[in-house]
């Protein structure tokens, strides 16, 4: 996370060592969720690890390759995210 201050409402960022079986595949496994339903959304600038991710969240997933850069997101409502 870049430039980041704590913020009203919730915020959490956790990750998760993967069972045995697939620590040949995966790094880890994270879960980012938030609160924000009573506060202005908020701007989160990320420098991600050079690795792919596979993110779920409700209603979609994505694949997201290597990126170079930083890339920024826009946090709003309740929401969890697994990768």
């Amino acid at each position: 996370m870049l430039r980041h201050s704590p913020p009203p409402g919730s915020y959490r960022h956790t990750r998760y060592a993967p069972p045995a079986a697939l620590a040949g595949w995966l790094e880890y496994f994270w879960i980012e969720s938030w609160d924000l339903r009573e506060y202005e959304p908020q701007v989160r600038e990320v420098l991600p690890q050079p690795c792919v991710h596979l993110a779920f969240v409700r209603g979609r997933s994505r694949i997201y390759g290597v990126q170079l850069s930083r890339f920024v997101r826009m946090l709003s409502g309740n929401e969890r995210v697994l990768g």
